[in-house]
């Protein structure tokens, strides 16, 4: 009985199948890729590049084996497709000895490809190995297609709800340019305290978003001039919760729902909606509610005047620990300070 390649086998090939059933958008899902392709097809080199939609360029999303220089020749523009030789189902692409790239379609319309390199003193693949290749990318393209419609259809309610709550802001001149002012107050906090990138782009969304819920709150309770009755303030606490719901759609977001949800919570447990705690409050909430205390402080609202920043900061340092986690105020009033 013929021996096959190193790399493949059943029990590979049908992990695989169900990894792509549960693909998510994000880097680590389109790396295990890569990583599956190279472990069930036994090739060390293997890139997977996408179209991007806005440029039409090809953009490297997940590589294995390469060096930079050999990533850099890899075709970059869409019109590549009617200008290098197709052979069955891959192309070979005559720029690089031994790279062929295999085209993405979904709907007749490519979406990118594989790519993949002969090692070694052989600079060529079997036949058998080309149809394995092949038979993967045609795996592939599917799951690829659904990821990128569910990141369009994301990206697009992402922005409608966002527009919503920026139009939210606008409708009360007293609150006008509020969330973006938080949103760029909490991102500077969530650097300052060495978040990744991820983190800090999850809080600056959700600060955006903070009082998106406020929708359904009435909206002679929210510009009443004098004090709020019981019955008033008890539906202005619903806003987090309302907002809860406006988000919760959003997979990008389930990660990050909390900071909304509980940026009402006082750091001694006396806040909204749970009572929460110190730690037990989400960083990102924590951070949340020094940057929108802040923003509020400094603005004019129809029951009080605005107030001096230095005031406001001297406020937030004389509630830490009480209102606010005393470790996100200290790094705030740095940060403030050295502007």
């Amino acid at each position: 009985m013929k021996k096959r390649g190193p790399g493949f086998n059943l029990d590979k090939l049908c992990e695989f199948g169900m990894l792509l059933n549960r693909l998510e958008k994000n880097d680590d899902a389109l790396n295990l890729i890569v990583s599956y392709v190279s472990k069930i097809s036994g090739v060390k080199k293997v890139a997977l590049t996408l179209f991007d939609t806005e440029s039409d360029n090809l953009e490297l999303k997940s590589s294995q084996g390469y060096i930079k220089d050999e990533i850099e020749l890899f075709p970059t523009e869409k019109e590549i497709i009617k200008k290098i030789a197709r052979d069955g189902n891959f192309i070979i692409n005559d720029n690089k000895e031994g790279v062929i790239s295999f085209p993405l379609y979904v709907a007749n319309e490519a979406i990118g490809f594989l790519h993949i390199t002969a090692g070694g003193r052989k600079k060529k693949f079997s036949k058998k190995k080309l149809k394995l290749i092949a038979l993967l990318a045609s795996h592939i393209a599917p799951s690829l297609g659904m990821l990128l419609t569910k990141e369009k259809s994301q990206t697009a309610y992402i922005e409608m709800i966002e527009t919503l709550a920026r139009a939210i802001d606008a409708k009360d001149p007293y609150t006008k340019g509020h969330s973006d002012r938080v949103s760029h107050y909490a991102s500077d906090i969530a650097r300052e305290l060495n978040l990744s990138e991820t983190r800090v782009s999850e809080i600056r969304h959700m600060a955006l978003l903070h009082d998106i819920g406020k929708i359904g709150v009435k909206e002679g309770i929210l510009s009443k001039e004098g004090r709020l009755s019981f019955a008033e303030f008890d539906a202005v606490k619903m806003h987090p919760l309302i907002g809860e719901r406006i988000i919760s759609p959003v997979k990008l977001f389930k990660n990050s729902v909390p900071i909304l949800l509980y940026h009402h919570e006082h750091f001694d447990g006396t806040g909204y909606l749970e009572g929460l705690k110190g730690s037990d409050i989400p960083l990102g909430a924590r951070i949340l509610t020094v940057a929108d205390a802040y923003d509020a402080m400094i603005s004019e609202r129809p029951y009080r005047n605005a107030i001096d920043k230095d005031i406001a900061l001297g406020e937030l340092q004389k509630e830490a620990g009480q209102h606010f986690d005393p470790d996100v105020v200290k790094i705030f009033i740095k940060i403030m300070n050295s502007k």
